[in-house]
């Protein structure tokens, strides 16, 4: 909690720039994303032309003190 994740879509060893980043099935504006609750979202890249990413769950914990 606290931190952006930051999203990088990329095609073999190729940049794609320009895809579009999902979190929980719903177009997020940009490649970064930070979450306010302990929990988990699923993430995927989409752009037209190429083949959906496979989803990535990420997990948002606070840290252990």
């Amino acid at each position: 909690l606290g931190t952006q994740a930051i999203f990088q879509a990329m095609s073999g060893t190729t940049p794609v720039t320009d895809a579009v980043f999902y979190v929980d099935g719903k177009v997020i504006p940009g490649s970064t994303y930070s979450q306010t609750t302990i929990g988990e979202v699923k993430v995927q890249a989409r752009r037209a032309g190429y083949v959906d990413s496979e989803f990535v769950t990420i997990q948002f914990a606070q840290k252990p003190y």
